[in-house]
């Protein structure tokens, strides 16, 4: 297991902490449930045990979350001492993505279906994760926060690679950080891969 500096292991415990707080305070939906998914996500990119580097009592919050809005500073003010910290870009990069999301699900009035809008999209890119072989991908779909792709076989959740996307013209590829979250195998064969973007100073 790769070596981390003893700033990771006390967010990944934080980010969980920061969840039971949100529980405790009443604070329900989609925001909480994907931030609780985060944390595990965290930890994995991390090569931390999810359930690892306990938070020091005198660090832990003194009062349950009470709203959304307080979920979000409270996140955002997390991020900010990670990055004061030194924890890696790929981790922070992916949190300010997370707290767009999170921001997003706390907005989302009942009888929107989803997020932000997604679109169809057609043509060819490279997803590549490291000490992975590149793989070709199909692009079906993209929003502001990811893209669908077609894969021609798994690809593991939670490990930061790149999307390698075609420039219009003759210009190089356009590459974003992204973060795999699911894979669902599809009936005619090859997997469905939704990836979220990351910032782009978080390239592998």
């Amino acid at each position: 297991m790769q070596e981390q500096p003893p700033a990771a292991g006390v967010l990944a415990a934080r980010l969980r902490t920061l969840v039971g707080a949100a529980r405790n305070g009443g604070v329900r939906g989609e925001a909480v449930e994907y931030l609780a998914r985060t944390s595990a996500y965290v930890a994995g990119m991390l090569d931390l045990e999810p359930d690892g580097a306990p938070v020091p009592k005198a660090d832990e919050p003194g009062r349950p979350v009470t709203g959304p809005g307080d979920l979000q500073a409270c996140l955002s003010h997390l991020i900010v001492r990670a990055e004061a910290a030194g924890v890696e870009p790929a981790v922070t990069g992916y949190l300010r993505r997370v707290l767009l999301r999170v921001s997003l699900a706390a907005e989302r009035v009942p009888w929107e279906l989803r997020l932000v809008p997604r679109h169809r999209a057609v043509g060819e890119a490279r997803l590549v994760i490291p000490g992975e072989s590149p793989l070709p991908v199909g692009l079906l779909d993209h929003s502001a926060l990811g893209y669908g792709l077609e894969c021609p076989g798994p690809v593991a959740s939670g490990r930061v690679g790149r999307l390698e996307l075609p420039a219009p013209g003759s210009g190089p590829p356009q590459v974003y950080g992204c973060l795999p979250v699911y894979c669902r195998e599809e009936p005619g064969g090859g997997c469905r891969v939704g990836v979220e973007l990351i910032d782009r100073s978080a390239l592998p």
